[in-house]
C-alpha cells in the first residue's frame, strides 16, 4: 500500500481528508489501489474465416448438416423402439435465431453423399457465417461396397481418400464462401461381448484420419473445428454402462437391439452434448446456444 502523509495539507478537499488524512486508510483508497493493480480481463481473440481475413467471423446462426444415419431423420418404421438422429433435435438446444438444415441421409458415406440432391442444396445455399457439420465414417468403412468405401489411411491427395473427399468436397467449398466447417468423428457402436464390455471398434481409423486432416490444415495456418463424437460417446457409454446404453438405442421389430442407431432420447442427449462442445470450444455459434 502506498505510504500516507502524516500531516494533511490545508488545501486538501474534504473527500481526501476523509479518505486518507491522519494516517487512516479509507475504503475508497483501497478500491482505487485495487483498480489500478487488477489485470485486464482476458477476452477471446477474434476469429477470421481463413479466406476472408478482412473482418472477424460472425456466425449467422445457420447450420448445415452433411452426414449419415446418426444425424438424419428416419421415416416411420416398424421398430419396437424407433431410431432417430441427433440432427433432428439440434435446433432444440439453439435459440430461435438459429436455423438448422439437416441434410444428412441414412446409409451414405462421404463419397456416395456427393450424388445426393442434399449435397447440391448445401453447396448452392451455404453462405458466409454459416456452419457446416460434416459427420461421416460409419459407412465409409464398407470395403465390399465400392460406391461407399473410402480409404482412411490414404494420403489426402490419393485416389479414393477419405480425407481427400472431406477436404475437396466439404471443407474447401465451405471455406471458399466464408462458412465454418466442423469435422465430426463417427460415434462408438454399442456392440458388447459376453462380459458386457464394448468390443473393438472398426471405425477408429476414420476418427484418426479426421484428426490428421485437422493437423494438416493447422500446418497451413488454418484452425478447423473438430468435434470428437467418438471420444464423447465412448465416455458417455462408459458412464451409462451396458443397460444404460441399451436404453438409448433403437430396438427392431424382432426385439433385437440396434447397436448403431440411437432412439429419440439418445439422439436428443447427443444433440445436447454437441451443443455443449460448441460452447466448450467457444465457437462463434455459441451465441445461439441456449
Amino acid at each position: 500500500m502506498r505510504k500516507l502523509w502524516k500531516i494533511c495539507l490545508p488545501v486538501m478537499t474534504a473527500v481526501l481528508l476523509l479518505a486518507g488524512c491522519g494516517g487512516q486508510t479509507g475504503d475508497n483508497e483501497q478500491t482505487a489501489q485495487n483498480d489500478a493493480t487488477e489485470a485486464p480481463a482476458q477476452t477471446k481473440e477474434p476469429r477470421y474465416a481463413p479466406y476472408f481475413t478482412d473482418k472477424p467471423f460472425e456466425a449467422s446462426g445457420v447450420v448445415w448438416i452433411a452426414g449419415d444415419s446418426i444425424a438424419s431423420e428416419h421415416d416411420d418404421n416398424e421398430y419396437e423402439v424407433p431410431i432417430s438422429g441427433w440432427g433432428v433435435y439440434l435446433g432444440d438446444y439453439l435459440t430461435d435465431g438459429a436455423e438448422v438444415h439437416n441434410e444428412a441421409r441414412s446409409g451414405r458415406s462421404s463419397k456416395s453423399y456427393l450424388k445426393e440432391n442434399n449435397y447440391k442444396e448445401i453447396i448452392k445455399n451455404m453462405a458466409y457465417g454459416d456452419y457446416l457439420f460434416i459427420a461421416f465414417g460409419l459407412n465409409d468403412e464398407k470395403e465390399d461396397m465400392s460406391n461407399l468405401y473410402t480409404d482412411p489411411d490414404a494420403a489426402t491427395d490419393a485416389e479414393n481418400s477419405f480425407t481427400g473427399y472431406l477436404k475437396e468436397k466439404y471443407i474447401e467449398p465451405a471455406l471458399a464462401v466464408g462458412a465454418e466447417p466442423v469435422l465430426m468423428s463417427p460415434v462408438v457402436r454399442a456392440t458388447y461381448d459376453d462380459d458386457q464390455k464394448l468390443t473393438e471398434q472398426t471405425q477408429t481409423a476414420y476418427a484418426d484420419a479426421m484428426e490428421r486432416l485437422v493437423e494438416e490444415y493447422k500446418e497451413q495456418g488454418i484452425d478447423l473445428y473438430y468435434i470428437d463424437l467418438y471420444g464423447i460417446t465412448d465416455d458417455w457409454f462408459e458412464e451409462l454402462g451396458y443397460e444404460g446404453v441399451r436404453a438409448i438405442h433403437g430396438v427392431d421389430n424382432e426385439g433385437k437391439d440396434d447397436t448403431t442407431h440411437f432412439n429419440a432420447d439418445g439422439a436428443k442427449q447427443l444433440a445436447e452434448k454437441i451443443v455443449e462442445e460448441v460452447k466448450r470450444q467457444q465457437m462463434e455459434l455459441s451465441a445461439f446456444a441456449k
